[in-house]
């Protein structure tokens, strides 16, 4: 355990973490949520000794089966009332009371469900957030690659995933499949309902911080409004855009932006899609043909890069070169940009679930260079008050 002067010195930067944080919680960055939970976590490893900080985070591994438990037999399901004791939910469930009593101290003391006597049990926040179906099928979708990974690496020789394309990506190799991460989604209808749930959420979490949503992420009206000169231009084609939230808050909050709004995705996908008035829906593989918009202002790409290796990413950009006009195109890119040190457990954690399929987060230099490779120079990079960044690039001269 630390000494008294460690611990001291650790509060008081908790302490001024948190005085930032609730000065104005919602105008509080990702940044300062980030300073706040790493100085918990360093008060709560230093009340402990180096073997428990160790022993703790080598057995952290059973939380997730204790989940997996509790979705599938029913604890995270909805109570008839809003106590209930291990007997009344092995009644309810079907399984050994003593098992239940086991999976529920895991996850009380894991902040899922809050225990309120001996035994006895309430839902909390997370526990009610944790039954929403599409987490349990997201995480079941996705585990068995990232548990596999160990070996995966051990087999590859310690490769980076997806730095040979040739190669099966973890998530092939965890599911024993020859379909892409997308192509299994795709088959697996519980799994697909539940990913684009999650993916909504996602959506809607994002426009949260903004009174005019993604319309506010980048000055679209004043970086290139001017350059379009009739209704038959074309202002922003969003790239693999899925339900075409992006397009929707810039027609709805910059009605002065004019020309044309081109939403693309998957043949597929863009069959179910009800795009808003004033947007054009348009299927299109980036990874299989050049880009069919011509001329267009902005080429966005939402969320996008992240979920494909350097080789797939690069060949998404090239295929929309032919398409730029110099001078007039650029492509805005909105996605986390992984810092170069002292990262957040939350970017870093996703990051590696994104190895599964070949993807990453990248940092500032890794996308300066991979921009680069395909054909781009960087004009900005902006944060913002959220978990995206805008890189805008242009074809390189």
């Amino acid at each position: 355990m630390s000494s008294k002067a460690e611990l001291d010195a650790i509060f008081a930067r908790l302490t001024t973490a948190y005085n930032t944080l609730s000065a104005d919680p919602k105008k509080a960055t990702p940044k300062d949520k980030a300073q706040l939970k790493s100085a918990a976590l360093e008060l709560i490893s230093a009340t402990q000794t180096p073997h428990e900080n160790a022993f703790a985070f080598a057995t952290q591994n059973s939380v997730y089966p204790c989940y997996r438990v509790a979705g599938d037999c029913g604890l995270l399901a909805k109570w008839p009332k809003e106590v209930m004791s291990a007997g009344e939910l092995a009644e309810l469930t079907g399984a050994e009371e003593r098992l239940v009593v086991r999976i529920m101290r895991v996850l009380t003391s894991s902040g899922v469900f809050t225990e309120v006597g001996e035994a006895t049990y309430k839902h909390n926040t997370l526990s009610t957030t944790l039954s929403n179906p599409g987490f349990l099928s997201t995480a079941k979708f996705l585990n068995p690659g990232i548990s596999n990974l160990p070996e995966y690496l051990a087999a590859t020789s310690y490769r980076n995933p997806g730095s040979n394309p040739d190669t099966a990506t973890p998530f092939q190799c965890g599911n024993n499949t020859p379909l892409t991460f997308y192509q299994a989604l795709a088959a697996d209808s519980k799994a697909r309902n539940g990913f684009d749930a999650q993916m909504k959420q996602s959506v809607l979490m994002e426009r949260a911080r903004f009174p005019k949503g993604f319309a506010e992420t980048y000055d679209f009206e004043g970086e290139f409004g001017s350059l379009i000169k009739g209704e038959e231009d074309v202002a922003i084609v969003d790239v693999g855009g899925s339900g075409g939230h992006v397009l929707g808050d810039i027609i709805k909050h910059l009605p002065g932006l004019k020309g044309r709004k081109v939403l693309e995705d998957l043949p597929e996908t863009v069959e179910s899609v009800t795009a808003p008035d004033g947007i054009e829906v348009v299927g299109y593989n980036f990874l299989e043909g050049i880009q069919p918009i011509k001329g267009a202002a902005c080429y966005l790409f939402r969320q996008v890069f992240l979920n494909w290796s350097d080789a797939k990413g690069k060949q998404i950009l090239q295929n929309t070169l032919p398409a730029m006009t110099r001078g007039h195109s650029r492509i805005l890119i909105m996605e986390p940009v992984m810092p170069p040190m002292k990262a957040p457990l939350m970017p870093a954690m996703i990051d590696i679930v994104m190895s599964q399929m070949g993807g990453q987060i990248r940092t500032e230099k890794m996308w300066r260079a991979f921009l680069d490779e395909a054909g781009f120079e960087v004009v900005k990079i902006v944060p913002s008050n959220s978990n995206q960044t805008v890189i805008e690039a242009v074809p390189k001269k």
